[in-house]
């Protein structure tokens, strides 16, 4: 209820400013009231809440919008069926486009092949800094800049070599931070990892490197890239390719809502591990979360791990990162959670890093809180059987 008031201003206010971003608020307010649903027993209090909403929409005349309406017009006796039902309505309200794939071919491999930077590669031995030294050369000190800091898919090379050149160390810190979490001892066996949004591969280059440097037991038999990004997906399977050598690749240029299913299945129950690296604050923009823990559900058999990284951006993106982690947790017995941390740059937020203290280098700014410049970070590590 204290939250009520100040999410409500700074909605109205998005609203008033930033007539593109009218959908974006809507749904931010009904996850909002979605995770009320969800996450309080106290009927209520519940039922204040809705109240609340309904007294207000003169003085915020965005709660009167149709979707808002709808939503409070369901029976909520049924919490679970109420908190579904509202997802689904959030899905067909955004009208998630699904991209064109009707050039898309399972069988092939999308890699990197003929061009300057793929010869490169070819000649070096291949790690994420490596990677990020070729970039910042490319960069020649002059960065393009890139729309929504690098959350749209990568068009252009030049995007790519930017993105590692403004946003990579701290992209490999938050990383690393996850893995630090990952149980060796459970995972003396063979694994397949699938890196969803995988972008330019980076996530699993740094994986390969971190099993490299900590000699961990985790036998990779296979990468499975999925990015709707061709020229990204390209790059990502010359990266792993060279990283990995001798493990298999699958490419999927594709976004998550036009997955199938059966692309996934491998035909065996091996361990599994899942590379969410700056992606699942994204659901609800790029796509549909129940249908990715469907696609999940129905395709990967077994024992997963599941490895998430973003960056803290505000409480909504950071309630959606962590409503994935909770259906698990709530629905699978066998679920075990091994990591679970944050750090936003908000007044109570901790102070984890930041680019100078990462470098070794002092960073004569910090307060209590650190610098003005800290990093910020969402981790969850955990595993379930399927």
């Amino acid at each position: 209820m204290r939250r009520f008031e100040n999410i409500i201003n700074l909605l109205q206010c998005a609203f008033e400013t930033e007539e593109e971003d009218e959908k974006k608020g809507i749904v931010t307010f009904v996850n909002f009231y979605a995770k009320v649903i969800q996450d309080v027993e106290d009927d209520s209090f519940v039922e204040g809440f809705r109240n609340l909403i309904t007294e207000n929409t003169e003085a915020y005349p965005f709660l009167s919008h149709d979707l808002i309406l709808e939503v409070l017009s369901l029976d909520i006796e049924d919490r679970r069926k109420a908190y579904e039902s509202i997802q689904a309505l959030i899905e067909e309200f955004l009208e998630h486009p699904l991209l064109d794939t009707s050039g898309f071919l399972p069988e092939v491999l999308y890699i990197e092949d003929g061009t300057l930077y793929a010869d490169i590669i070819s000649k070096q031995s291949i790690s994420f800094d490596v990677i990020r030294s070729i970039a910042v050369s490319a960069c020649d000190g002059a960065p393009v800049e890139l729309e929504g800091r690098g959350v749209q898919p990568l068009q252009e090379e030049e995007e790519m070599y930017s993105y590692l050149y403004r946003y990579g160390t701290m992209h490999k810190a938050k990383l690393e931070s996850a893995l630090e979490f990952l149980p060796a001892e459970e995972l003396n066996t063979a694994v397949d990892v699938i890196d969803w949004g995988c972008g330019q591969g980076l996530a699993s280059v740094v994986l390969c490197d971190y099993i490299k440097k900590y000699v961990l037991p985790i036998k990779t038999k296979s990468f499975t890239l999925i990015e709707p990004s061709e020229l990204a997906l390209s790059r990502a399977a010359l990266h792993v390719k060279h990283a990995c050598p001798d493990v298999a690749i699958q490419t999927y240029c594709l976004g998550f809502d036009s997955l199938q299913p059966e692309y996934l299945l491998k035909g065996n129950d091996r361990t599994k591990i899942h590379l969410f690296s700056n992606v699942l604050d994204l659901s609800g923009i790029f796509f549909s979360q129940n249908q990715l823990i469907e696609t999940i559900e129905n395709s990967c058999r077994g024992r997963n791990y599941f490895v998430i990284a973003s960056p803290y951006s505000d409480d909504i993106k950071a309630d959606q990162i962590d409503a994935f982690k909770r259906y698990f947790m709530n629905n699978y017995s066998t679920a075990k959670l091994y990591g679970d941390v944050s750090n936003s740059k908000s007044v109570s937020g901790t102070y984890w890093n930041c680019n100078q203290n990462y470098k070794d280098s002092k960073c004569f700014t910090h307060s209590g809180n650190g610098c003005n410049s800290r990093w910020t970070r969402i981790v969850k590590v955990f595993s379930v059987v399927i």
